[in-house]
């Protein structure tokens, strides 16, 4: 019993060396970088969102917007309380793992931009290489490595540290990484269905395209090729569609500007070019349109490039 008692009286016992010094010292840096990021990330995508500017950020439902965005400024204000820092780096390391993930199917897909910093077009290979570096840091930075006086809860603790060990965090990251693949994969199917079923006062999205992304085929390096869209409007006025808000190489037919009246659905005429990179490619065209709560419809379309 007194070997026991010993042996946990000493994990309980906070370290006041020069290592638990530098740990803590570590993790208060480490803090302050990521609490930075979040706000800086956060308040782009407001900007973006509010200024009705395309970006990544509008490639979702407005209330799902908000929630990303909400979402950062919460983990911020967290990471600044320094409370249940334990727990908190576990949530870290499943986010940027999640991030990472998504970045990296939007590097097979060939898009230009992540959309993470709203109207600043970054290569997702660049977010990917962020993500990466912040997935490092956390993996060398354990806030578990530094005992706080005081900290109760033994099942808690156990917890934490079945997750912290390197392998079992490998694991973590891993399970995120999947996750950030899948979730970027159902974007588009689930922010359509919920568009479809859910009241529009709800997700926002008072105008639905169909299909939620258009398969135009495979095409030749430099091909234009021409698809149609329908464009429901789900709300209780009318919708009218101005033109295309962003400079893709795309060209929206001569059906706009049209009017679609309130339940009604109208077809839209696009031409596009398909890309000059073998491979997938994965392309968005916004749509401007004078509705006070939906100023911008996303069109998705989807093609491969033939050697």
């Amino acid at each position: 019993m007194g070997t026991v008692g010993n042996r946990l009286q000493n994990t309980e016992t906070p370290e006041y060396g020069d290592s638990g010094i530098r740990r803590r010292f570590s993790w208060d840096v480490l803090r302050f970088v990521v609490v930075v990021f979040f706000l800086v990330t956060a308040y782009l995508k407001w900007r973006a969102f509010v200024d009705g500017v395309p970006s990544g950020i509008s490639e979702v439902a407005p209330q799902l917007q908000w929630t990303l965005i909400q979402f950062e400024v919460v983990l911020a204000i967290w990471l600044t309380s320094g409370l249940a820092s334990r727990f908190v780096w576990l949530v870290l390391l499943t986010t940027f793992a999640v991030f990472a993930g998504g970045g990296i199917y939007q590097v097979y897909l060939g898009q230009s931009s992540c959309g993470c910093f709203g109207q600043i077009a970054v290569h997702p290979m660049w977010a990917v290489s962020i993500d990466t570096v912040f997935l490092l840091l956390l993996q060398c930075i354990r806030p578990y490595d530094v005992q706080i006086d005081g900290l109760n809860g033994a099942r808690v603790q156990n917890w934490i540290r079945l997750f912290a060990k390197p392998a079992r965090s490998a694991i973590l990251t891993a399970s995120g990484l999947l996750l950030g693949i899948i979730g970027m994969i159902l974007t588009p199917t689930l922010t359509n269905v919920m568009a479809t079923y859910a009241p529009p006062n709800l997700t926002g999205q008072y105008l639905v395209t169909t299909p939620a992304v258009a398969n135009i085929g495979n095409g030749n390096p430099g091909q234009w090729i021409d698809f149609s869209l329908q464009v429901k409007n789900r709300g209780e006025i009318a919708v009218r569609l101005i033109g295309s808000a962003n400079d893709c190489q795309c060209v929206v037919g001569q059906d706009l500007p049209m009017e679609i009246p309130p339940g009604d659905t109208k077809e839209i005429h696009v031409r596009v070019k398909i890309g000059n990179t073998v491979g997938h490619r994965d392309g968005k065209i916004w749509i401007r349109t004078n509705h006070v709560h939906q100023p911008l419809l996303l069109c998705r379309w989807r093609g491969y490039v033939e050697d």
